[in-house]
């Protein structure tokens, strides 16, 4: 018996399974094809059951599959979950359908849909931050710069009995070797985020980022982020030049923070910080539930939504186990339309999961990155940016993320 040759293809995004079907030799139909091919898990989390019932009728006369909980067969006016099981074209054609109903509801829900299936395979719109555009055709790296005496990660750039001159000769010194090394940005912050760490007040933390903003704005024209939960800090430094705020409380931190970045018409990055909702099972529901609400908030501030980046804060508040899913579920936070940025570096949870030291973690990073790429980061915010940059150029070249994104 001749050998058939049969195996089952490993395709994870659209631009593989393109190359494979004009490997092939597909007709000019290929985008018809390849929305055929792309194969997609939508789930609705509450949906009432009338609209559950009218899910189901629709996908599955296009040949998808709907699973709802057991009641959608009764009555009533009751929620359930719903997952969509559906090629690309399949959704195409459901969303057609949604859109003949009259009725707003459906309209929106078509909207949604529809929204979230091109986030999952479009990138985010470019952001221009200092003068540099970047277009989310590839992963860009973000290196820390630590201007405090006490950070969790061994690289705090002050020492006991410095003045302003000394560490911020030390901060420009590892930004040179940042900005060599490949860094696109520098996130520079004042205050530790270490659990336990000791809070600080806005004039401590300014009279520690200050000089070192000062100085970087004056020596390079790689584009600067200020990492602080406090709008006077933020204010300051925005004033002086810097594009971007890393705000780890996602906005919850200081009420005044989202007027003052919309003032400066600045890019933010909005974090998860704390523990997931605990009233749902599914964590990553709730995690979702709650950045599209603190974007909805941002955007109701004046934020330009196109200038919103998200952060799932990766070691806040979170046990091993969940930091672990999100990063393995990461792209699912692609839904919000923006841009993902994560920051693994050295944190604890790697030490957890794998038994290293404290000083051990670079290879845990490493591998957090690699995985946090391959599954939808379009930034990623590290220590060491030499090693890490090497890392995202290769996981960046095994995925060929420019063609694919």
């Amino acid at each position: 018996m001749n050998d058939a040759g049969v195996r089952v293809l490993q395709l994870h995004t659209p631009a593989q399974i393109r190359a494979e079907l004009l490997q092939l030799g597909a007709d000019s139909s290929v985008d018809e094809k390849l929305a055929r091919a792309e194969f997609a898990l939508v789930k609705i989390e509450r949906a009432s059951l009338t609209l559950a019932r009218l899910l189901y009728q629709e996908l599955v006369m296009e040949g998808g599959q709907v699973v709802t909980a057991p009641r959608l067969a009764h009555t009533g006016a009751g929620e359930t979950a719903v997952l969509l099981c559906a090629t690309r074209y399949q959704f195409h054609h459901l969303v057609v359908r949604l859109r003949w109903q009259p009725s707003e509801e459906l309209q929106w829900l078509a909207d949604q849909i529809e929204g979230a299936l091109d986030a999952w395979v479009s990138p985010p719109p470019a952001l221009e931050l200092g003068g540099v555009r970047f277009d989310w055709q590839r992963t860009y790296v973000m290196g820390i710069l630590n201007v405090t005496p006490d950070s969790f990660s061994g690289d705090a750039l002050m020492q006991p009995g410095d003045d302003a001159a000394q560490w911020t000769a030390r901060a420009l010194e590892r930004a040179r070797a940042h900005i060599a090394a490949g860094a696109d940005l520098l996130d520079v912050g004042g205050e530790s985020t270490r659990p336990g760490a000791t809070p600080i007040d806005a004039e401590t933390e300014l009279q520690r980022v200050l000089p070192v903003l000062r100085a970087l704005c004056q020596e390079t024209r790689v584009p600067l982020s200020i990492d602080t939960s406090k709008a006077q800090v933020a204010d300051a430094a925005l004033a002086l030049g810097v594009s971007l705020v890393n705000d780890v409380t996602g906005l919850q931190g200081d009420a005044d923070m989202a007027r003052v970045i919309a003032a400066h018409h600045a890019a933010v990055v909005i974090a998860h910080n704390g523990k997931p909702d605990s009233r749902t099972h599914d964590f990553l529901s709730a995690m979702l539930d709650d950045l599209r609400a603190r974007v909805e908030r941002a955007a109701a501030a004046g934020i330009d939504a196109a200038r919103i980046l998200i952060d799932p804060g990766l070691g806040f508040g979170k046990t091993t186990a969940q930091n672990l899913e999100i990063l393995n579920r990461l792209g699912e936070f692609r839904a919000l339309g923006c841009p993902l940025l994560i920051g693994p570096s050295r944190k604890g949870f790697l030490r957890k999961a794998t038994g290293a030291l404290a000083d051990e973690l670079d290879a845990g990073t490493a591998a957090a990155v690699t995985l946090g790429i391959a599954r939808g980061a379009h930034m990623v915010r590290v220590h060491d940016v030499a090693a890490m940059t090497r890392v995202v150029k290769m996981t960046d070249a095994i995925l060929d993320v420019a063609a694919a994104r």
